[in-house]
């Protein structure tokens, strides 16, 4: 199970196709093969049997007659015959009548299948030493009266001989039905776990920083182009990134999203979905673009508020700066100021140097105000007016 585990996917599922074939083929091949043997074998006795019935059949006349020179033409006729190995006719009293037998006759023979006085052949397989044989004898009847047997041998080892053939040949086309059937199942595992490597690969670009990625198939057709609603103000009208069933509050009528499941239950019926919609691993690659566009969108988000709090945090700083130069400027800005308008006091109004004093108390006046301005900047607080009473009565 470890080994099995550090398999690849796609060796796994070629492994399971083939053990799956594999065990199905040798399963259904075993009893195939005992159902052709056997119906090969069945059909080999039948044929005995009929061979036997029509040599006694056509055996009446001759045996009536006791012409046995035309019982040996109707026994060598038949030995012609492909798959017989001998025939013979015995009469009522068991002795040879003809036989085909060129080493002579074996007289073993006669006992070992007697055969039935009146009805269907018996068939019995014989063993000899160059193989087995069906023995079928038939009675030769002349109006009720038994007047002998027909005997006919098939050999049995030529039929197995082209049961192994046909069984050969089975056994071959099983091999390459096989083949191809690995092959396809190759296919096909490697088509699945292509698309299942691309959304791995995508997923590690994701995880990279990279959220243009796209795994899901383009649309061949969109949802307003179908429905030629003219909704330009739906949330999927021009939204060629995410199908219409994933997003909320589309303005469609056949859509009615109720909030108690899935979107895409209430799209059975429609067209956009019948057209668009694919297998468990598209809905994961269409789940998973979805996940990046709305990760793309959070992280935006988060990007403007970080930005937001460093211009803050700036600002903050500035005004803290400001703040403690304008403290630092105010005093020694004060004393400019006091000492310019007590200047002016001790200077007539027509001398050159009150005009400078006066330029002096100006400017001083407007560095405190841009001052005020600074500290009001460091400060950010709201004035309120309060009434307030000072007698202590």
């Amino acid at each position: 199970m470890r080994v099995l585990s550090k398999l690849r996917f796609r060796t796994k599922i070629t492994l399971g196709m083939t053990a799956v074939i594999l065990f199905f083929a040798l399963a259904l091949s075993w009893p195939a093969t005992r159902m052709t043997t056997d119906a090969l074998m069945e059909e080999l006795r039948t044929r005995d049997r009929v061979l036997a019935r029509n040599l006694a059949a056509r055996a009446a006349g001759p045996m009536l007659a006791s012409d046995l020179l035309r019982l040996k033409n109707m026994v060598d006729d038949l030995k012609k015959v492909d798959g017989v190995e001998y025939a013979f006719f015995l009469d009522a009293k068991g002795r040879i009548a003809a036989h085909t037998f060129a080493g002579g006759f074996p007289v073993e023979l006669v006992r070992v299948n007697p055969g039935p006085a009146s009805g269907s052949p018996s068939v019995v397989l014989l063993e000899t030493g160059d193989g087995r044989i069906y023995d079928a004898a038939a009675p030769i009847l002349i109006e009720g009266v038994d007047f002998g047997r027909a005997r006919v041998g098939l050999s049995r080892t030529g039929q197995e001989a082209r049961v192994r053939r046909l069984l050969l040949y089975i056994a071959a086309a099983t091999g390459v039905a096989l083949f191809l059937a690995v092959g396809a199942g190759v296919l096909f595992s490697r088509r699945v776990t292509r698309r299942l490597n691309l959304l791995r690969r995508h997923a590690e670009e994701v995880v990279t920083g990279d959220l243009d990625i796209r795994a899901g198939r383009p649309l061949y057709k969109n949802c307003w182009e179908i429905m030629d609603c003219g909704l330009e103000n739906c949330p999927a009208h021009g939204d060629r990134e995410r199908r219409c069933w994933y997003l909320a509050g589309t303005l469609c009528p056949d859509c009615r999203d109720d909030g108690t499941g899935d979107i895409r239950d209430s799209c059975s019926r429609c067209p956009v979905y019948r057209a668009n919609k694919g297998d468990e691993i598209q809905d994961l690659a269409e789940a998973f673009d979805v996940m990046t566009l709305t990760l793309k969108a959070r992280i935006k988000e988060l990007r403007a508020v970080r930005d937001g709090l460093i211009q803050a945090q700036k600002m903050e700083s500035v005004g803290k700066l400001a703040g403690g130069v304008a403290h630092e400027i105010n005093t020694p800005l004060g004393i400019i100021l006091g000492y310019a308008q007590l200047l002016q006091e001790d200077v007539p109004e027509d001398e050159e140097m009150r005009r400078d004093l006066e330029i002096i108390e100006k400017q001083a006046k407007v560095c405190r105000k841009i001052v005020a301005d600074l500290l009001g900047f460091s400060c950010r607080a709201e004035s309120e007016k309060l009434e307030m009473c000072f007698n202590n009565s």
